[in-house]
């Protein structure tokens, strides 16, 4: 389609949204099969038949006929894409994979690059890593106090692994008391205990992404995708 203007209908049926001047629409994250793939060496360009390219889509490729540099099986992002041409790269916008040889034949999976938002509420997250000095049974919880034969240097927040009720001798007088021990060595915890603000975790959501073309700015309009939505060249017969 070129410069279609295009409708997303919501399973109501009573609401939409118009968009103008659409080349293609796409499910954020859809995998989609081509069956015609060819490249020339000279360039390290790709054609995939039937496909409109994004930087930063995943290509896969099922199946291939020459292009030697080139692998099936592994996820390639496109870089320098225009229409159904792009290079191929091994990290986001990195440098394009070197074909040694034409590619006169293949398959491939195109999917899209998915979205994500940030979800709405903090969560505690269990992923931080924290190291103390302290080694198992050598620490005593009680910062300020002077005792024997323990130590109180930590770095960091500590996160117990065991925690164990024993005895020891203050050095300020003759009374023995009883404190609490930490034993740990270096692991990991969540912001909680950590004492560390809670997080907003990322997502995936599915969008329907309007492309206006290379040449439009913005390029990509995003609508997060509901099931049930419909996109039509006319707008729903509304009251």
């Amino acid at each position: 389609m070129a410069g279609t203007t295009l409708y997303l209908i919501r399973s109501s049926n009573l609401t939409y949204a118009k968009q103008e001047s659409v080349v293609d629409v796409f499910l954020s994250g859809a995998r989609t099969a081509y069956a015609s793939v060819t490249g020339v060496a000279s360039t390290d360009v790709v054609t995939i038949t039937g496909a409109t390219l994004a930087n930063g889509m995943l290509v896969t490729l099922t199946s291939l006929t020459g292009g030697s540099g080139a692998s099936t099986g592994v996820g390639y992002y496109a870089i320098n894409s225009s229409g159904a041409t792009c290079k191929l790269s091994l990290t986001p916008g990195g440098s394009a994979v070197d074909l040694t040889t034409d590619i006169t034949g293949g398959s491939a999976i195109v999917q899209a690059a998915p979205m994500q938002v940030w979800s709405t509420e903090f969560r505690d997250i269990f992923d931080s890593t924290v190291s103390a000095k302290a080694a198992p049974d050598s620490a005593v919880y009680a910062p300020g106090d002077p005792f024997t034969g323990e130590t109180t240097t930590f770095n960091g927040a500590l996160v117990p692994t065991s925690v164990d009720i024993k005895k020891y001798a203050e050095t300020t007088g003759p009374v023995s008391q009883y404190g609490l021990f930490v034993e740990t060595a270096s692991t990991s915890g969540s912001d909680d205990i950590l004492h560390l603000p809670l997080r907003q975790t990322l997502l995936n959501r599915s969008f329907w992404i309007f492309d206006r073309g290379a040449s439009a700015t913005p390029r990509y309009l995003p609508a997060e995708y509901q099931e049930g939505d419909i996109i039509a060249t006319s707008p729903p017969n509304t009251p």
